[in-house]
């Protein structure tokens, strides 16, 4: 029979020598960082009715998209094998101009998270290469119509203020996008020092069915980002 102290030995040697061996593959590397990144967006919404492909932005105007502002934190942890994750939390604010809807203006505030496999190619102590790609998924807070026009005028001696109207997006409802998008990506980042530039194009995967009155059409989200952050390593 084995004694209990020689157990317990074998036992604590073989936890301590499997935590070390995690310990190395996980180990940080100069691409295992925080980042801040902030950049452009853009997006559009693609329509398949089969003979054709519409392309437009929610004033329903043809190859017209949606251009915005993205800031967020992302995370990146990378083993000994150049291979790891790579994730964050942003915010997006969209804008856009037309005329179709009745309104001059449309905002849109959104949150967007990435869950993506990473590869690291270092090129050097200071500078690498990443491709990283996976599922992006986007919630629509809130979108609004609006108008912009404003005046003064005179009634009676009276001096009175005009404001133009707005519309609240019913998310889901009455021919809308839907609130929630999953996307297939694909992006690439370069690291130079601290300095990080990156790029990501997004394929929609939710079918947002814009057009309940045709037979079977599918409307997907697509979008395309660049951004310059600043990364984040105690190294």
């Amino acid at each position: 029979m084995i004694p209990k102290s020689l157990f317990a030995f074998t036992l604590a040697t073989l936890m301590s020598t499997t935590a070390a061996s995690a310990q190395g593959i996980w180990r940080r590397t100069n691409d295992d960082v925080f980042g801040l990144h902030i950049g452009y967006v853009s997006k559009q919404w693609s329509t398949d009715f089969g003979s054709h492909k519409y392309h437009e932005d929610l004033f329903g105007e043809e190859d017209c998209r949606l251009h915005g502002l993205q800031i967020g934190i992302t995370y990146m942890p990378v083993t000994q094998f150049h291979v790891g994750a790579y994730t964050g939390l942003f915010s997006e604010l969209y804008f856009a101009s037309g005329s179709s809807m009745g309104y001059d203006r449309f905002s849109e505030f959104s949150a967007y998270i990435p869950l993506h496999a990473a590869y690291s190619l270092p090129l050097s102590h200071e500078a690498s290469i990443t491709l990283h790609g996976g599922l992006g998924l986007n919630c629509a807070l809130h979108g609004e119509f609006y108008d912009v026009d404003e005046f003064y005028y005179d009634r009676y001696g009276e001096r009175y203020r005009y404001e133009g109207g707005h519309l609240s997006l019913h998310y889901g409802h009455d021919g809308w996008p839907r609130r929630l998008n999953a996307s297939l990506e694909l992006a690439a980042q370069v690291r130079i020092k601290s300095v990080l530039i990156n790029a990501t194009y997004s394929w929609g995967l939710t079918d947002h069915n814009l057009y309940n009155d045709h037979p079977h059409p599918e409307t997907t989200q697509n979008k395309i980002g660049i951004s310059v952050g600043w990364s984040f390593n105690d190294e």
